[in-house]
């Protein structure tokens, strides 16, 4: 099984508040994505892409957050 890291963007687009035409089409294919091909991959993410998340104050933050909860963690060196 090939591996994907998810970063700071997915949780972002999945969660996508703007409504211009650009990001409407980023939030359909994260979301199709994470529906339709995600189990395809061994899916991991690091502690630099919590803390990211973690620091910015918006309002859907606890939602990106749960995008990367259940993920294996990768160690950073």
């Amino acid at each position: 099984m090939d591996s994907v890291y998810i970063e700071t963007s997915i949780a972002s687009f999945y969660h996508e508040t703007r409504r211009d035409a650009e990001s409407l089409a980023r939030k359909h294919w994260t979301r199709y994505w994470q529906v339709e091909r995600r189990g395809f991959f061994a899916c991991h993410t690091s502690i630099a892409t919590i803390d990211e998340l973690e620091s910015d104050n918006h309002p859907v933050k606890a939602n990106k957050l749960s995008v990367v909860a259940q993920l294996n963690m990768l160690e950073i060196k």
